[in-house]
């Protein structure tokens, strides 16, 4: 009987002592998932770390980038305004036919023709306007017609006209003799966009 009891004892201690095996084999196997997660947590906490001053710089240099193109933006609407401004609202060929005989009368010019077309829509480079051609004929002495022509490309008046033809009829005059300048204008004004 006694050898039963020391047997009980002793599987009771074996017992236990598995039980405490696999008791300390499994926490030793969670502690180790456990190290090996926080291994891994650490390694994707310090390369945010690394990375974060430099996601703020850019995150800085991106708002000022930004800053500077708003500023960019509000001058170039800025300057689109001056240049809408510029342009005339609409062509009334009566007040440039004024404009071009006056000139031309002020330079000594005699003004023998001049036919203005209707307006007609165009498009250059993404922006409508009105264009309007004009023909003028002109006599006088060449410097006169020279002058005639400088005036017209740089009186404010006319910003936006374009001299696309001139035929001066120079047949070696003589001096004091006149000769003729036939010019072909065109004068936009702006539509939009």
């Amino acid at each position: 009987m006694k050898f039963g009891k020391v047997f009980g004892k002793l599987s009771w201690l074996l017992l236990g002592i598995g039980i405490l095996a696999i008791a300390g084999v499994s926490l030793y196997i969670v502690y180790q998932d456990q190290t090996d997660e926080q291994d891994s947590l650490n390694l994707s906490l310090l390369a945010a770390e690394a990375t974060l001053p430099t996601l703020v710089s850019e995150t800085s240099n991106l708002e000022n980038e930004l800053a500077q193109l708003e500023d960019d933006l509000a001058q170039a609407l800025d300057e689109l305004d001056e240049v809408e401004r510029k342009f005339p609202d609409s062509i009334e060929s009566s007040d440039y036919g004024d404009l071009l005989f006056n000139l031309a009368q002020n330079l000594g010019l005699e003004v023998t023709s001049f036919t203005s077309s209707v307006p007609s829509g165009i498009t250059q480079d993404g922006i409508r306007y009105e264009a309007t051609s004009f023909t003028v004929v002109v006599e006088g002495k060449v410097d006169a017609i020279l002058q005639y022509l400088t005036k017209i490309q740089v009186e404010s008046e006319f910003w936006t006209a374009t001299i696309e033809v001139v035929n001066i009829d120079i047949a070696l005059p003589a001096a004091g003799e006149e000769t003729s300048a036939n010019i072909s204008l065109r004068i936009l004004s702006y539509r939009g966009i």
